[in-house]
């Protein structure tokens, strides 16, 4: 994973959050045929975020590799597959993203009316990655985050799919939940490189924690559950690494909670 400032601009953006710095960082995906969950690593712009701020590296294979956005419940929306520059020229388009479908539909002669560069994505929002080649890499293009940013977790008990989205590495103990977090039920799951679950883990508040007699903030959902600890201090697991634009899967009991992601500065 790389992270470039391309260059701080004061570009008056008009987005709810002071942030002056565009830049963009690479998201290798390291598996051939897994789904990976990856997630935008920047606020948008001046304006929503589009797939139009992603692209893909030459090694992505049109028609086959795909990128797939999800609905509130988890559930796979719409799967899109990439078009780079010197495809775009052979098949007489845009460069960018299209409908698998469409690209694939051998009836559409102009792909260029089915261009879906403009498709909106909200912050925070994990997407599936599938690739052919284990080389391949998303680059994300964005306004820095500088101030923590709250996001919503709309579905009970459903996958919410989200993540770091910044550019840069940070701690499990640098995302915060909101009070009606549910701990020991509601649970972040963290991902392997092939997409398989990693591990569960549960948040518990200041309130909590001293009811408790740990520390604030995230444990593995079987040790929190396990009666047979008695002092949960030593099983904290707020220094658990998640790199920059990782995944996760989130299951909240309550369509009201909340997940902060930190600021990038």
């Amino acid at each position: 994973m790389g992270y470039t400032t391309v260059s701080p601009a004061s570009a008056g953006l008009d987005n709810g959050l002071q942030s002056d710095i565009v830049g963009y960082a690479n998201k290798e995906l390291k598996e051939d045929y897994a789904f990976i969950i990856t997630v935008n690593m920047f606020k948008p712009a001046g304006g929503p975020a589009t797939l139009g701020d992603i692209t893909a590296s030459s090694t992505w294979v049109a028609g086959q590799d795909k990128l797939e956005t999800m609905l509130d419940n988890g559930a796979i929306d719409q799967s899109y597959t990439f078009v780079n520059a010197e495809e775009a020229k052979e098949f007489g388009c845009p460069a960018g993203w299209y409908l698998l479908d469409d690209f694939n539909n051998d009836s559409i002669e102009d792909l260029t009316p089915y261009c879906k560069n403009n498709v909106t994505l909200a912050y925070g929002s994990g997407i599936l990655v599938t690739v052919a080649k284990p080389t391949t890499t998303l680059t994300f293009a964005g306004a820095v985050l500088l101030e923590d940013q709250p996001v919503k977790l709309k579905k009970d008990y459903a996958f919410n799919t989200t993540g770091n989205a910044t550019p840069q590495d940070n701690t499990l103990g640098d995302f915060l939940v909101s009070s009606d977090w549910v701990a020991g039920q509601d649970k972040l799951e963290t991902m392997l490189d092939n997409g398989a679950i990693d591990e569960s883990y549960t948040f518990v508040n200041l309130e909590e924690a001293t009811e408790f007699g740990c520390y604030p903030g995230w444990y593995l959902l079987a040790d929190f559950n396990n009666d047979s600890i008695e002092d949960l201090k030593p099983y904290c697991k707020n220094t658990e690494l998640e790199k920059a634009g990782e995944g996760f899967f989130v299951l909240v009991a309550k369509p009201t909670v909340m997940l902060t992601i930190p600021a990038t500065l």
